[in-house]
């Protein structure tokens, strides 16, 4: 479905075309059927009034939190415990009505519901920190942020909502970034296992819940946690330079270019085809019916390890990143805890190649762009492997980074001129600016030199730019497609 500024314009204009007698009446009755014309003031209606609903529940919280913090010292601790239990489970209560009730009395109310699931799920987090002050508990803000996160998550699965699936994401993330290094928590304890095995437990919790709420917002924040948390933990995990480097680098990115849209619903296949309660089977298949229509989240993955892959060649590329020639290593810790995320990374790489070489080879039938991806990000595992390994070399280091991000941005300028693509095109000559101007700022040159790249590559991104868009033929269909192509 359309949304609803392109309907109304089009509600507009097709009534112009009706009194023009461009279009006849009858025409224009099958254009209001199929974009529901007459829905149009009653959506509007519903979004006023869910924003009033919002900010009128903003200020009766405000009004509620000022009225607690005015006579908290007064209360006894049953009667704090009595009132934030009674808020939670009041407002989830609220909530869960005005959500799933068959009788929708008020306009806007299922917004008004999942917002009030949603403070419930903050409220969580208040419920936690408030409850362990009174009874003097402390510890990390990590196990806050942890305990708190996996209850939103049980909250988001349980009920499906794609705003406390947000919510759960940056709670968890929060808890890794907070607790990944934090010497109060024990090695031993199952806060430390749960934090360094988020990769896992991140991908089995959220890609789920965003494939079947259908959420491109949700599914690209988890993917962005889960190869995020995988790459640290790839980085600086106990294991070989060799073994570290190649990994950091290959596995992401196999996960992130080889994800594929028709691996859903194979997935869903195979999980109706196990002999499970029809319960359990519905937590990946809703309803018991797979759903044909495509998810789009390819292109969420293939896009986002492009910008991988600009930032991981553009860190690169400064002399001082080749500095550090050591990388703590214990032989003696050569499997370490990271051992089975990296098993099940790379089984889905293996099963995600298997499935399918590329998006452009699934088109055309041969493509040469993921192989020289492929090279391109196992030269750098290897180099950073030598340099960490055997002997430093910063000096190729530095040139191998340069002349990657240089290739980066050639490929998608050539993507951009071959599918007339503006995004693409763009995106690689900025590259090459980028890179220019950090080179030029990064090492002591005469003033007049720089002056002279910069205006050279400044009147040539001009000149590049009048030269393609008198080029092209045309951006209509292209313009859709993502530079995930490249």
């Amino acid at each position: 479905m359309a949304n609803d500024r392109f309907r109304h314009q089009l509600a507009k204009e097709a009534r112009q075309w009706v009194t023009d007698g461009l279009i006849q009446p009858d025409q224009f009755d099958r254009l209001a059927d199929r974009y529901q014309f007459r829905d149009l003031d009653r959506s509007a209606r519903n979004r006023f009034v869910g924003i009033l609903f919002a900010l009128g529940a903003v200020l009766l919280g405000l009004g509620a939190i000022v009225f607690v913090s005015a006579n908290w010292q007064v209360w006894s601790r049953e009667g704090k415990l009595a009132i934030l239990l009674g808020s939670l489970l009041g407002i989830n209560t609220l909530g869960f009505y005005l959500w799933r009730s068959p009788r929708q009395r008020l306009a806007g109310q299922g917004f008004f519901g999942q917002m009030c699931l949603l403070l419930g799920g903050l409220l969580l987090g208040a419920n936690l920190a408030l409850t362990a002050q009174m009874f003097h508990q402390g510890g990390p803000l990590s196990t806050l942020y942890l305990v708190w996160g996996g209850g939103v998550v049980a909250m988001a699965i349980g009920l499906r909502l794609v705003s406390l699936g947000v919510l759960g994401v940056v709670l968890i993330a929060s808890a890794y970034l907070t607790g990944l290094y934090d010497w109060q928590i024990p090695d031993d304890s199952w806060m430390r296992a749960v934090i360094e095995h988020v990769p896992i437990l991140s991908a089995l919790a959220f890609w789920p819940l965003a494939h079947t709420t259908r959420s491109r917002l949700l599914f690209g924040m988890a993917w962005v946690l889960t190869l995020g948390s995988l790459q640290t933990n790839l980085w600086w995990s106990y294991m070989h330079p060799w073994v570290a480097s190649v990994l950091t680098l290959a596995v992401p990115f196999g996960l992130g270019w080889g994800y594929r849209d028709r691996l859903w619903p194979a997935l869903q296949h195979w999980w109706l085809r196990l002999p499970l309660p029809s319960v359990i089977h519905h937590w990946l298949v809703p309803g018991g019916a797979i759903d044909p229509r495509p998810l789009g989240f390819q292109t969420i993955t293939q896009t986002l390890t492009l910008l991988w892959l600009m930032g991981t060649f553009y860190v690169i590329s400064f002399w001082g990143f080749w500095q550090d020639a050591a990388r703590p290593y214990d032989p003696a810790d050569f499997v370490s805890w990271t051992a089975i995320d990296v098993a099940v990374a790379a089984v889905a790489v293996v099963l995600m190649v298997a499935r399918g070489r590329s998006a452009m080879a699934d088109r055309t039938g041969r493509s040469i762009t993921e192989p020289v991806l492929w090279v391109m990000v196992l030269s750098l595992g290897l180099t950073l492997g030598w340099h960490y390994n055997i002997n430093p070399i910063p000096l190729v280091g530095t040139f191998l980074g340069n002349v990657l991000l240089f290739l980066l941005g050639l490929g998608l300028i050539r993507e951009g001129l071959g599918h007339s693509q503006r995004v693409a095109f763009w995106s690689g000559v900025l590259l090459w600016v980028l890179d220019i101007f950090t080179r030029m700022v990064e090492y002591d040159t005469a003033l007049i030199l720089k002056a002279l790249v910069f205006a050279l590559a400044g009147v040539g991104t001009i000149g590049a730019g009048f030269w393609f868009e008198r080029s092209i033929k045309s951006f209509a269909p292209a313009d859709r497609q993502s530079t995930a192509r490249f």
